[in-house]
């Protein structure tokens, strides 16, 4: 458990930043705050990776289908053009930061406020599973770099069905990495 006034100290901010940031965390299903014990960091489970990919896979597969033409050749560029580095191994933070830019270029064209609330809800989510289950292994950080080359490509040359299949099909593969990796963690 988490006490608020010892996060406000060590923090070293006001109780209304604190609290504001604590309610949102909760908003985001991320933590519980339990009155006069503390606030509980929510745990993971097997459903809630299974919730996060399916509702991924509705969203981001939506949206590449319906609106991956408004995003221009030259922002798909711009992503490729990053991807066509091997991954090293040596920057986890970097990978991840190009993962969450491939997946936010594909959303990026979406205006509708409610999936928008429901996608940042997910990215949360998302970022907790990665800090949860730990470091990627090597092997699957360099097939989803392939992955998304793969996704672009077809973008590129417009085939929005068979690019929004491909990326079903990535993100199959990404929670089977993450069941795997999850899974692992609980040995």
């Amino acid at each position: 458990m988490l006490n608020e006034e010892a996060l406000r100290e060590e923090l070293n901010m006001s109780r209304t930043p604190v609290r504001e940031a604590i309610s949102r965390l909760e908003q985001e299903g991320l933590v519980s705050v339990k009155p006069k014990k503390g606030i509980l960091v929510l745990p993971l489970s097997l459903e809630d990776i299974n919730n996060i990919f399916e509702i991924r896979k509705i969203f981001e597969t939506y949206a590449l289908s319906t609106y991956g033409r408004i995003i221009s050749d030259g922002q798909y560029y711009q992503i490729y053009d990053r991807l066509k580095t091997p991954y090293s191994g040596e920057d986890i933070e970097e990978f991840f930061r190009l993962d969450d830019d491939f997946h936010d270029l594909i959303m990026s064209p979406i205006n509708n406020k409610y999936i928008l609330q429901a996608c940042s809800t997910i990215h949360a989510q998302n970022r907790r599973l990665r800090v949860l289950s730990g470091i990627m292994n090597d092997s699957r950080m360099e097939e989803t770099r392939h992955e998304h080359m793969e996704i672009i490509g077809l973008c590129l040359k417009h085939e929005w069905e068979k690019a929004a299949s491909k990326l079903a099909d990535h993100l199959m593969n990404a929670k089977k990495a993450a069941f795997h990796q999850f899974l692992s963690c609980k040995k």
